[in-house]
């Protein structure tokens, strides 16, 4: 329960944090939020997306931290600097049956560049309709 109640405040504090950005977005996702239903009835059928990105800062940049809202699902992502031009992913794996409980999955990423600046960006997997 204390770690619901301190992402819940944690997710807050980065939704009032990302409001006020005024510094452009280091990186440029094709999508930040995305809709997915299991292909078949299995409730433990395997749900994933890979949300790919291009950085189009002049530096470096490194993802740092990836932290979903739900402990069901198991993040991924580009472990070295993805260079300025390049591209880099992050997925989020997750069952059919937990998805469609939770109706969908946030994920808080945390980014840092070359010159140490932070950005913060959130990615949605939700249970489609």
């Amino acid at each position: 329960m204390k770690a619901h109640i301190t992402y819940i405040l944690t997710t807050m504090f980065l939704s009032v944090l990302l409001s006020f950005n005024t510094i452009k977005d280091q990186l440029l996702f094709e999508a930040k939020s995305v809709s997915a239903r299991p292909k078949t009835s299995d409730p433990k059928e395997k749900i994933e997306h890979v949300f790919k990105f291009k950085n189009q800062s002049s530096q470096s940049v490194l993802i740092e931290e990836v932290r979903p809202s739900c402990t069901c699902t198991t993040p991924g992502y580009s472990k070295e600097y993805v260079k300025p031009g390049n591209e880099g992913f992050i997925k989020l794996s997750t069952t059919a049956d937990q998805l469609k409980k939770a109706g969908k999955v946030e994920a808080v990423i945390k980014t840092i560049d070359n010159k140490l600046v932070k950005n913060f960006y959130l990615l949605e997997l939700s249970y489609g309709k």
